[in-house]
């Protein structure tokens, strides 16, 4: 009786509860996923979810597309990409009366095949195509349309006759949701459709988009949205939910959030400079940046950066505010220009319309002006056929080179001319600056070109010549090494400044000579299992420690010594945490004798910015494995080696004394001490041996006799507790002074059995009585 009730629940339990199974799926062959499945790894093939399946995307690439036979759940876990194939969607959803439902935490890349969605229905050239609804809970997904598909939603649709082409309700429930369309198709709703005349029976369900979003970015939306909050349409005043940004047919759309963050200007910024209108913006409003390129350069990109440093798209001198105050930079670079094409022609006996035409560009153009000739610049009209000239506001009839500046329209009646002062202005390369104005209104300069060559780095000394070759620029010309100029240095062997000069020759010899400081300094490299054997100390020195980390170190903490100052940037604290030595407790239980007393080393965590001093000990620990990471510091002093103790520190039962390794050290039976071990634990060692570049502990009894206690690194927030309410004659913690001295009362820290405000440790842990 009993057995048959077992194998009834069991029955019961199996047939209510899909058991989870993870599956590989095959490298090329297509696959059906069934309920209960986690798939991982990669295919070229095509997965077809079984009708009514809820499934499992876990770090899993599909390149043949997925198809849902019907109903189905995926959950995402870890990153996964799935690009549908030729004229499939990425995933395809089920038929009419289907649901396709996405949750969990992780990513997803979904991309089109040709012309078809990334999420939603494949491209329907010639068949009528129905889908069901889908519906986004979770996940950070990126869904693209291919060509003329919808990011999610339909793919293109063509046919001489009415079709039907329909896709049930689009419901973003949660998530951060990024939906790009194809080159005609939306972000979020229908595809490109052509040649269709009846497009009745064409297009999506609802698209509802509720406040539990995280963001939805859209490249468009075909239709009107719903938005709800929970099951409340708060359509009409949406606006108190949620924030919403159009940017043309682009939309962002993000939680209320009406925090107004600020908007900083970077320092430092070379080539140029910028400028925004507005101090603060709220989260999801477009900000637009003005940059202004330094002569000869001309503007690259923004460069926007979060509170946490974290990288913030742009687009353009564009971006749109993160939930976070923000700093702004830019890259100027010199010489290239832009795609809008203008003609500077001067007029020539015979030529091709009476003129000598070169092309120039929006952005910089160089270009080589001749002292006799007469310029003007043009632009070809392609609906009229013919030329529209540059002519200057105020009716500037002539302009002399070098010309600082001045704002035009093209058009066919007046025209400046363009030509070399005769007295200031020279025959020569010019750099030809154009920049548009809005408004069909144009900006021109005409300034003479200053070449320039890159930055030189630092070099270390090697004893030999050192030839650096740094990039040549001037304007938008291309030159080349030997033909157009030639490098020539000097105090370039010895530790000092050095120079690199580049002249112009030939043809381009007009350009001049332009020359670049830059420094030979010595160099030393460290890395663990390399000794160091300097026994004075060396200034201006370029001091460079390389790590490797692997595996089995991660999250385990780790002795640091290093021969030189260092300061721990923000990009170190990504690999790493710091810590430094604060104090060093003793912890004795009761009715244990002091050879088996618990030590505690204090750690405090170091922040970005703060110098870990050369020849004292910390410790960190690896937030990841990586391979020949590197610490370095220019400019800096490298210590001779010290062999004596770096840190002294005690408590009432002995006293212990820090020791740099700038080799193997041994420890002995007759010399033994603490190491910190590859698992991040303080050893006691008697016959190990330690490399350089870490720390060593040894500890020495006040009693006289052998002294080897448990030391454990203690690490975190310290504990505050009221002195009013601590009392160590009811309390059932022990209770020790930072000299490890067990606290009783009539002792001077007590009062009437209460502790006095100051820092104890309790059960190991420290305690500050406020």
């Amino acid at each position: 009786m009993a057995r048959a009730a077992m194998m009834l629940l069991l029955t019961v339990f199996t047939t209510m509860t899909a058991w989870a199974q993870d599956v590989t799926l095959p490298s090329s062959d297509n696959y059906t996923a069934n309920d209960g499945e986690v798939l991982t790894g990669s295919t070229s093939g095509t997965v077809t979810i079984a009708d009514g399946a809820k499934i499992t995307l876990s770090g899993a690439t599909i390149n043949g597309g997925i198809v849902c036979a019907g109903t189905a759940e995926i959950t995402l876990v870890g990153t996964n990409d799935v690009t549908g194939a030729w004229r499939k969607a990425g995933i395809q959803v089920g038929g009419s009366g289907t649901t396709l439902t996405i949750k969990g935490d992780g990513e997803l890349t979904a991309t089109g095949g040709y012309d078809s969605a990334g999420i939603g229905l494949s491209r329907a050239w010639d068949e009528d195509a129905i889908g069901g609804d889908i519906v986004i809970e979770g996940g950070i997904i990126t869904a693209t349309g291919e060509d003329m598909g919808a990011g999610i939603g339909l793919g293109a649709a063509f046919d001489d006759s009415p079709r039907t082409i329909i896709l049930g309700d689009i419901t973003i429930k949660g998530g951060n949701i990024t939906a790009i369309g194809g080159n005609q198709g939306n972000g979020i709703g229908t595809g490109f459709v052509y040649g269709i005349n009846d497009t009745s029976n064409i297009g999506v369900g609802t698209i509802t988009i509720t406040t539990g979003i995280d963001r939805v970015d859209a490249s468009s939306i075909s239709k009107a949205v719903v938005y709800k909050d929970g099951e409340t349409d708060v359509t009409a005043n949406v606006n108190e939910y949620l924030n919403i940004t159009e940017d043309g047919d682009h939309r962002i759309i993000l939680p209320k959030d009406d925090t107004d963050y600020t908007i900083t200007i970077a320092d430092g910024i070379e080539h140029g400079t910028i400028a925004c209108a507005a101090t603060t913006a709220k989260y999801g409003e477009k900000v637009t940046i003005t940059a202004t390129p330094d002569y000869g350069y001309h503007f690259v990109r923004l460069v926007v950066k979060d509170a946490q440093n974290n990288d913030v798209e742009s687009t353009g001198n564009s971006f749109f505010m993160p939930q976070s105050n923000v700093t702004v930079s830019a890259i100027f670079e010199q010489g290239f220009h832009g795609t809008t094409e203008f003609e500077w022609v001067y007029y020539t006996e015979g030529g091709p319309d009476g003129y000598t035409k070169e092309s120039i560009y929006d952005g910089l153009t160089t270009v080589n002006i001749q002292k006799d000739k007469i310029y003007k610049i043009r632009k070809y009209d392609e609906q009229d056929y013919d030329y529209r000239y540059l002519s200057i506001d105020n009716d500037v009839y002539q302009a002399s080179i070098p010309y600082a500046g001045g704002t035009g329209t093209f058009s066919y009646g007046n025209q400046t001319e363009f030509r070399i002062n005769d007295a200031n202005g020279e025959t020569g390369f010019y750099d030809i600056t154009m920049a548009d104005g809005g408004n069909g209104k144009w900006s021109v300069s005409i300034l003479k070109t200053v070449p320039v060559i890159a930055d030189v780095t630092n070099y270390g000394y090697t004893g030999s010549a050192i030839r650096p070759e740094p990039q040549v620029m001037a304007g938008s010309l291309t030159l080349v090494k030997n033909l157009n100029y030639v490098y020539s240095y000097s105090d370039n062997t010895d530790i000092g400044t050095a120079k690199v000069r580049v002249v112009f020759i030939g043809n381009y010899a007009s350009l001049g000579t332009v020359e670049k400081e830059f420094k030979i300094v010595n160099v030393k490299q460290l890395s663990d299992g390399t000794a160091y054997t300097s026994t004075s100390d060396v200034s201006e020195t370029t001091a460079i420690y390389t790590k490797s980390i692997g595996d089995e170190r991660v999250g385990k903490y780790q002795a640091w010594f290093v021969p030189f100052d260092y300061t721990v940037t923000t990009d170190d604290l990504e690999k790493f945490d710091f810590f430094k030595i604060n104090f060093i407790a003793n912890a004795a239980e009761e009715g244990v004798n002091p050879e088996d007393d618990h030590v505690y080393i204090f750690l405090n965590p170091i922040a970005a910015g703060t110098t870990l001093y050369g020849n004292k000990p910390y410790v960190y620990r690896a937030k990841e494995a990586v391979d020949n990471y590197s610490f370095t510091t220019e400019n800096t002093t490298l210590f001779a080696k010290n062999e004596s103790s770096v840190l002294q520190t005690s408590t009432a039962l002995a006293s212990y004394d820090f020791y740099g390794t700038y080799d193997d050290v041994t420890a002995t039976p007759s010399s033994p001490f603490y190491y910190i071990s590859i698992n991040g634990n303080v050893c006691y060692g008697t016959s190990v041996t330690v490399g350089p570049y870490r720390w060593i502990l040894r500890a020495t009894s006040k009693g006289g006799v052998s002294y080897a206690p448990q030391i454990t690194f203690s690490e975190g927030e310290t504990t505050a507790i009221d002195h009013s309410t601590f009392n160590v004659q009811r309390s059932t913690f022990n209770v020790y002074d930072l000299q490890g001295r067990k606290v009783a009362n009539g002792q001077s820290s007590m009062v009437n059995g209460q502790l006095k405000k100051g820092l104890y440790i309790v059960n190991g842990r420290k305690v500050v009585i406020k």
